[in-house]
This record gives structure tokens, C-alpha cells and sequence, in this order.
């Protein structure tokens, strides 16, 4: 699922958003402050997460992507498959960048493939909603109107 939107503002700000939200999970996960000069394509850490009907698991966490200010992508990984997110930031104009955000889940297992891509058409619209969610607070957060998350 691919959502984009235009956003005013530069992308380096919210780029260090993203960053900052980046390393606020990495702290709350590990414990212990890192620096952005730290990570980069390949870090990883471990984390919890509760899934949808409740149950908490351990997932890895991976920077498959990180450049700059255009693109962050992560790849979570859990015993379902991985689901892969990420933001990339192009310009349009001085004032303007288009903000693209992706999620796509991969598993080993064909029938977590299939029943994905059944589910995943069933919940278009609701993922779609939720992703637009995520961009909104983000747009909120470039322009000053919330706090971080």
C-alpha cells in the first residue's frame, strides 16, 4: 500500500522528525540513548510489540534504507514475516516536497502471502485511512501544531 502527499515545508525537517522518532523507539527498546551518527543501513535492534488481538512478541528491527533526507525504510520482522515501511522525501518546488510512505508485508510461508493479499484488499480502505493518519500527524508535527509522538 503507497500513499503520497504533498507537504509544505522543507524535507529536512521532517526528515529529522522521522529521526528523532527513530531514535526515541531505539532508546525505549534498548534502553540506552544512540546517536544518529550510530545507526544507519543495517542497524538493527529488538523490540516488543503487541500484535492486534493483544499478544505481545519480540521483533527485529532493520534500517534497510537510510539517506539523508529522502528516504528511511525498516524492515520488522517477526515470526508472521516482515513487513517492510518507508518514507521517501522529493522535492517539488522550494517550498513543497512530495512525502511517499509504503508498507508491504513478505512472508516465507505462501499461505501468509495469500491470506495477506486477500486481507490486504478486504482492508484498502482501512489501511489507507490509517496511513493517511500517520501522514496527517506528521504534517501536524512539521508545522508546529503538536508534539512528538
Amino acid at each position: 500500500m503507497e500513499v503520497t502527499r504533498v507537504i509544505e515545508g522543507s524535507k529536512e525537517k521532517l526528515f529529522s522528525i522521522l529521526m528523532d522518532s527513530l531514535l526515541e523507539d531505539i532508546s525505549e527498546a534498548q534502553g540506552k540513548q544512540v546517536k544518529l551518527e550510530d545507526i544507519g543501513k543495517g542497524y538493527s535492534y529488538k523490540k516488543q510489540l503487541k500484535t492486534k488481538v493483544g499478544k505481545e512478541g519480540l521483533i527485529r528491527v532493520t534500517i534497510t534504507q537510510l539517506e539523508v533526507p529522502t528516504i528511511y525504510e525498516a524492515t520488522f520482522e517477526s515470526a508472521q514475516g516482515f513487513n517492510t515501511l518507508s518514507y521517501k522525501l522529493e522535492d517539488v518546488d522550494d517550498s513543497h516536497f512530495n512525502l511517499t510512505y509504503n508498507e508491504e508485508f513478505m512472508s516465507e510461508k505462501k499461505s501468509q502471502n495469500l491470506n495477506y493479499g486477500l486481507m490486504s484488499k478486504l482492508y484498502k480502505r482501512s489501511n489507507k485511512k490509517k496511513a493517511n493518519l500517520v501522514l496527517n500527524q506528521l504534517e501536524a508535527m512539521m508545522q508546529g501544531q503538536i508534539g512528538e509522538c
